[in-house]
């Protein structure tokens, strides 16, 4: 029946899209089918998937992934309570469990079942006294490549207040995984990655949903969030005031301020209370090394476009200089050279102010050969390829795709002699940000 149901969804996807509300009402039906056969029925989810996800479903299709391993012990649960040899038996646990068995086996969509503490304790109890079965593994195999294919229908079709509402939920959810430990650290660096994918692409996101932000990097101590922190503090110091559509005031900047230099302290707090210098520590001395460059470059950015700010960045500096023996060597030599760029106010706004994203590439250039450090780029490949929705809307004209060659004209050759010259005068570093293309998409599709 499984089967048959999908076939029957593939073959009238178009219509089941423009005429019913088929996949927006009864999707959560799917999910069981695949739960309970993780194996025979990938492929015709994962093609059914982008018509599953639409402004009214995103968030519970988003939740419904992550939990996936917990519907298929649900719906083992469930089976094992038809066996005429079990019901005799009674579980003293049955009745406390019951919401939650109620909540996945629901037909049609409800609220968000973690929306609560006291949902989350619940749902942990539950997991710890599920046995791990061959059926669960399988569901945590295929977890990644659906949500793959969710991220690109929202990242390619998804409008800005859908993307807007879903950072929170994926700030929250990568500390609440449940079952098949064996991805969760998988799938953690996938959502981390989903993240900076989402802020690049709208990278006003960073002022918007700055409160948010700033708590998860308040949050640095959590075992689970310690990867989406590095991300965070680079994407503060790269988006927030560098970009023209998202106006950031002096006050937005002091409060990243305050929250990056509570990290500084906080790493030093840790080395204190240890009796040894973090460099010493097995397990924190390669996170804190990655952490403090983050921090660094998003500091000296913060100062190169907020010149209030940058005497209290010089002594945020000054102590991780001071304090060498927390860090790591090659910590303290980045602090020490962004000290000396900040000290010439007109440099460091050239270095460390500029856009991340320039719209002509022709008038920047990078120097492969620099020494600075501070360069980074964005961890995040983005591919064109072809959209996963394959029905279309009378109403919605897509734009032809723009032929992206560079032809090597006689003025490119000139222009490559000015940049040449440029580098040997002096200029070695004018700053390029993300070189990664999302593509055009005017008009959403769900």
């Amino acid at each position: 029946i499984a089967f048959e149901t999908f076939m029957f969804c593939l073959k009238n996807k178009a219509k089941l899209l423009s005429s019913t509300g088929f996949f927006a009402n009864y999707y959560p039906q799917l999910f069981k089918f695949l739960a309970w056969f993780p194996r025979s029925c990938l492929r015709e989810f994962t093609a059914l998937l982008p018509a599953m996800v639409g402004p009214s479903t995103f968030l519970d299709v988003f939740h419904s992934l992550l939990d996936l391993a917990v519907l298929t012990a649900v719906l083992e649960k469930t089976e094992k309570e038809r066996d005429p040899a079990a019901s005799s038996k009674v579980d003293p646990s049955e009745q406390e469990f019951r919401p939650i068995i109620t909540h996945f086996t629901r037909c049609e969509p409800q609220s968000v079942f973690l929306g609560n503490p006291r949902s989350f304790l619940l749902l942990q109890r539950f997991t710890k006294l599920v046995p791990m079965t061959p059926r669960m593994e399988a569901v945590g195999k295929v977890l990644p490549t659906l949500l793959d294919v969710f991220f690109e229908v929202m990242l390619t079709d998804g409008p800005e207040d859908s993307l807007r509402a879903l950072v929170p939920v994926l700030f929250d959810r990568i500390s609440q995984l449940f079952l098949v430990e064996k991805v969760q650290q998988h799938i953690r660096q996938l959502l981390v990655e989903k993240v900076m994918a989402i802020l690049y692409k709208f990278p006003s996101f960073v002022i918007s949903m700055k409160t948010h932000i700033i708590d998860v990097i308040g949050d640095m101590g959590s075992p689970h969030k310690e990867e989406v922190v590095i991300h965070l503090c680079w994407a503060v110091g790269d988006y927030a005031g560098a970009e023209p559509d998202a106006p950031c005031t002096p006050a937005i900047l002091n409060d990243f301020l305050e929250a990056l230099e509570l990290v500084i302290y906080e790493r030093m707090s840790v080395a204190r209370s240890l009796g040894k210098p973090v460099g010493q520590q097995e397990h924190s001395d390669v996170y804190t090394t990655r952490l403090m460059h983050a921090v660094i470059s998003a500091l000296a950015k913060i100062a190169a476009r907020c010149q209030d700010l940058s005497p209290r960045v010089l002594l945020a500096l000054g102590k991780i200089i001071k304090h060498r023996d927390y860090f790591d060597q090659r910590v303290t030599q980045r602090a020490n050279e962004c000290v000396r760029v900040l000290k010439f106010p007109s440099i460091a706004t050239a270095v460390f102010g500029t856009p991340c994203r320039i719209a002509d590439k022709s008038l920047s250039h990078v120097d492969v050969h620099t020494s600075l450090p501070f360069m980074l780029q964005s961890t995040v490949d983005f591919t064109e390829g072809e959209r996963l929705h394959v029905f279309s809307l009378a109403d919605v004209v897509l734009p032809a795709e723009e032929d992206r060659g560079v032809e090597r004209t006689e003025g490119a050759e000139e222009e490559e002699e000015d940049l040449e010259l440029t580098a040997d005068m002096g200029s070695s570093v004018v700053p390029v940000g993300g070189t990664h293309d999302l593509g055009d998409h005017d008009g959403i599709i769900y």
